[in-house]
């Protein structure tokens, strides 16, 4: 039933808390979302009704490959096997009967479907309690999701207070309590009992029963398919069709593949890359890339409240006019000697690296190197914290520091540049190339295998030999004609 307290609340009673009582609902949080996908055709009018919106389930088949297809079957299994659905089982539970005991209710009470325009009234407001658009997409992506997961989700919050207005005769302005809200879904779930029973991996078994209705796992698992956490769930498929390309490219090339793992056919396939002369010659190729660049900058953000510093909205002219004034300040200052930079940022950038000196770190040019690449290839330590050890390689906050950075010699300060959320000035500190190749070895090898993988993948890819049939917003060339000898040498 309805948990009454807040913080105690299943992800999807989270977002219908925050919907009815207007706080933030926290975005992290939110689960497998909104509209299942219903088979049979024997079903009743109101339930017909319900389901009016729901798309089409996934075809029989996903994508077409030069040599045989993935199946709906065998992406199912797929996704059985990576863990999105059985461990958040009870996430799966929560907001697949909240949803058709909400859709069965609208269509029994003949409720009209919540517009776009209050689902879009309402995001906003989300996006901006996230403190901006861009704080909003970031949580997004650390989660795997899209707008379209929380515009769904809205949508069902505002279905409920709909309901909640229309049992109770209340008018349309009047804002709906999470109590009221509470009580009315209890009376929902004593009308319908939802009852969740398992997760079965065979798809025509009974998974939930809503309203005296079976529905199977093949229903629940197309529901979190088609709407839930869509950019993780394309991402299992497109591993999917690459495992299978991979395998028919070894098999194309003469390698053994039968009863081989992945990894150890790729590792003999690539061997021929990764020898000590490619790699000296690849890690030569790097050498620009590889420098790293140590950078401090301040920053005079256009709104300096506490918690609203890396805010990215619609700023006033006055904001902007006045924060151009204060780094003007900030500049003559640097220009006429009376600070150096490290002691204005103390006392006159607004971001928190202020406590360190306006210090950005050691900079790189491609993000995998900052998260991967060992410190110690270049001479450094690890970065002791409260939280544990960090490495002092890292990307710029913003692409404008690096790329402004990269034009400065060492000890140079920029002028002013404008970033989304104020003004910069960046210094060039330090520049620091790679200093250990053996330790970096390990690091520079996996990226190398991973570049003759995508190689090989854009061979299939890109010459037309692969059609996706799902989802709808991958375009496929037309399938090219099958032919033999097209594929590349692995390395040359």
């Amino acid at each position: 039933m309805y948990p009454a307290n807040p913080y105690n609340l299943s992800a999807v009673d989270r977002i219908v808390h925050g919907v009815m009582m207007h706080t933030p609902a926290p975005i992290r949080f939110i689960p497998f979302l909104l509209l299942v996908t219903v088979s049979s055709a024997d079903i009743s009018a109101v339930e017909a009704a319900a389901w009016k919106l729901a798309p089409t389930g996934l075809p029989e088949r996903l994508v077409t490959l030069p040599q045989g297809e993935v199946s709906r079957e065998e992406f199912l299994q797929a996704i059985h096997a990576s863990a999105i659905v059985t461990p958040r089982a009870f996430d799966v539970k929560e907001g697949f009967l909240r949803h058709v005991v909400l859709g069965m209710e609208a269509a029994r009470l003949g409720l009209p479907e919540p517009t776009e325009v209050e689902v879009t009234r309402q995001l906003q407001t989300e996006i901006d309690q996230a403190r901006g658009e861009r704080e909003f997409q970031k949580r997004l992506a650390a989660n795997g999701m899209v707008v379209e997961d929380i515009r769904l989700a809205l949508r069902d919050g505002l279905q409920l207070a709909a309901i909640v207005r229309k049992r109770r005769d209340l008018p349309a302005e009047v804002t709906i309590a999470g109590d009221t809200a509470r009580g009315v879904y209890e009376e929902l779930c004593d009308r319908y009992r939802p009852v969740f029973h398992t997760l079965p991996r065979e798809p025509a078994q009974r998974a939930a029963t809503v309203g005296g209705r079976d529905f199977s796992a093949r229903e629940v698992v197309d529901w979190v398919v088609l709407r839930a956490r869509r950019k993780r769930l394309e991402h299992i498929l497109e591993t999917l069709v690459d495992s299978r390309l991979l395998l028919l490219c070894a098999e194309r090339l003469g390698f053994k593949t039968e009863g081989r793992a992945l990894p150890d056919l790729l590792k003999e396939m690539f061997s021929s890359a990764l020898t000590d002369e490619c790699m000296k010659a690849y890690v030569d190729s790097l050498s620009e890339e590889l420098t790293t660049i140590r950078v401090r900058y301040i920053l005079v953000a256009f709104d300096r409240r506490p918690g609203h510093v890396k805010a990215i909205r619609a700023f006033t002219q006055k904001e902007v006019t006045t924060a151009r004034l204060r780094a003007e300040i900030v500049q003559g200052s640097l220009q006429q000697g009376e600070s150096d930079f490290a002691g204005a940022a103390r006392k006159y950038s607004d971001c928190p690296t202020r406590l360190l000196d306006g210090d950005l770190g050691y900079l790189t040019r491609s993000p995998d190197i900052a998260m991967g690449m060992p410190p110690r290839a270049y001479g450094l330590d690890y970065l002791r914290t409260a939280r544990g050890n960090r490495s002092p390689l890292r990307t710029a906050p913003d692409p404008l520091i690096l790329q402004t950075a990269l034009g400065l010699k060492n000890g140079e300060t920029s002028g002013l540049i404008r970033l989304p959320n104020g003004f910069a000035l960046v210094q060039r500190v330090q520049t620091r190339a790679l200093q250990d190749r053996e330790i970096a070895m390990p690091f520079l090898r996996a990226r190398r295998s991973r570049e003759e993988r995508e190689r090989l993948l854009r061979q299939f890819k890109e010459g037309g030999r692969v059609k996706w049939h799902w989802p709808a917003s991958r375009r496929s060339a037309p399938m090219a004609p099958r032919k033999d000898g097209w594929i590349d040498s692995v390395a040359r």
